[in-house]
């Protein structure tokens, strides 16, 4: 478990600016997952590793900031935590979707990287990866990217916070039969210029539902069902 501020290794978006950098990595825990029959037992929970990096704007020094400057990265380890205690989940991509929401659920995190790895499921592989990886890193990250993606996966490049320049571990890439896709994103500055008209003319989106928290899966279903009208809101 790492964290980093300001320039030099921590630095990803804007040399100008500072971030916090947090790392969860290797966090093994025991949960009832999968959809294969072998992975049913209720008395045969399998490990899951998963690995957290947090990326939150930093507006000042933390001399003197106190606890609250810094990313509680407690709620995320004790969610992770209580895996073990919930009941049979079909897809690991339940977990991934849940984490990444915990994720953002402080408002100072601009992006994460999350991954989960069943490292037990085939006696023949290193373990199974996710169907789908999102990638904000760029430079410094993709290569693990294209190792947490299970073969036939896709990977979506939406940012290169930590550069352009890399090389591609092409054997993972071809061995795992990988689609990749970049995809153009503005910054966060951007965002803050085209909302603050929107803000001032009074305009309000349309919200067609609102879930809590515990009910981020059914958010997830309601999405995919695409008969929302509006936009569908997770309170936490």
């Amino acid at each position: 478990m790492k964290a980093a501020a300001g320039t030099g290794e921590a630095a990803l978006w804007d040399a100008g600016r500072s971030y916090q950098r947090v790392i969860l990595r290797d966090m093994v825990v025991e949960v009832r997952l999968g959809l294969h029959p072998w992975e049913r037992h209720p008395e045969r929970p399998q490990r899951v590793v998963g690995n957290v990096e947090l990326f939150a704007r930093q507006d000042g020094p933390f001399a003197g900031s106190g606890v609250a400057a810094v990313l509680d990265y407690d709620r995320i380890r004790d969610a992770v935590r209580a895996w073990p205690l919930r009941g049979h989940t079909d897809l690991i991509e339940t977990l991934l979707e849940e984490l990444v929401a915990l994720c953002f659920a402080d408002g100072r995190v601009e992006a994460c990287r999350v991954s989960i790895l069943k490292p037990d499921i085939f006696n023949e592989t290193g373990g199974a990866g996710v169907d789908h990886v999102v990638e904000v890193g760029g430079a410094g990250t993709l290569n693990q990217s294209l190792e947490a993606a299970k073969v036939g996966g896709r990977i979506e490049v939406i940012g290169v916070l930590s550069g352009f320049s890399q090389q591609i571990a092409m054997p993972t890439l071809f061995g795992k039969n990988l689609r990749m896709i970049g995809l153009s994103v503005g910054s966060r500055e951007m965002f803050e210029q085209m909302v603050a008209p929107i803000d001032e003319a009074g305009m309000r989106p349309v919200i067609d539902k609102t879930f809590s928290f515990a009910e981020v899966p059914d958010a997830l279903r309601c999405m995919k069902g695409a008969g929302h009208f509006g936009k569908i809101c997770v309170a936490y």
